[in-house]
Parts: structure tokens; C-alpha cells; sequence
């Protein structure tokens, strides 16, 4: 069995380190399409986020927000804090999650609207 001087471990151990980190990296990066709070994660009228600020992202991720609920009976337009859009427009806005909203949409400060 070859020994190894303690100069030449710590430099082995720095780049499996450093080569174990970037597979991590990598890897964490796979099959994040669609997840709850992704600001890239839908398409249509509802997912233009341009004119918001990168606190506003935020709080959209920070309460998860999705443009399709996996609730049947917790979507947006059945939320206390939910806005209809007006006229023609197909998203409403929030009073908790700033943006388009869409009303088939979902967040963790989910409410249920009161009559």
C-alpha cells in the first residue's frame, strides 16, 4: 500500500471537495421546470413580470405562487385577497402577491373569500 504524505491528501480532498460540490450543483439544477415560486416557470397572459421589482419577485416566490392551483378548491379567484381583472383582461392582481394573477392560480396566502 502507497503512502501518502499529508500535503497530498489535503490536495486530493480539496478537489474531490470541490468536484463532489459541482455534481451537487449540477444535479440540484435537474427537473426544476414548473416549481412552486420559479418566476420562469409559466407562459401566457398571466407570466409577464417585467415591470416588477426583484422584492416583488420575491414575495412571489415567497408565497409560492403557481399560475394553476393543485387545489380543485383553492384558486385564486376564490381568495379573499384576490382582484378580478377588469373589462377584457385575463389576469387579476392580488393584494398579498404582486403581478398578473392568474385566476386559476395558487399561493400559500390562500384565503377563502368571504361572502
Amino acid at each position: 500500500m502507497e503512502k501518502i504524505d499529508r500535503k497530498k491528501f489535503f490536495k486530493h480532498a480539496a478537489a474531490l471537495s470541490f468536484t463532489g460540490l459541482g455534481a451537487i450543483t449540477f444535479l440540484a439544477g435537474c427537473g426544476k421546470k414548473n416549481e412552486p415560486g420559479s418566476a420562469k416557470q409559466a407562459s401566457g397572459p398571466c407570466s409577464d413580470l417585467s415591470g416588477l421589482t426583484e422584492s416583488e419577485k420575491q414575495t412571489r416566490d415567497l408565497y409560492r405562487y403557481v399560475a394553476n392551483s393543485p387545489h380543485e378548491d383553492k384558486k385564486c379567484h376564490l381568495c379573499n385577497y384576490f382582484i378580478p381583472p377588469k373589462g377584457e383582461a385575463k389576469c387579476g392582481t392580488c393584494q398579498v402577491v404582486k403581478g398578473p394573477i392568474n385566476p386559476n392560480g395558487y399561493c400559500t396566502s390562500w384565503v377563502q373569500k368571504t361572502a
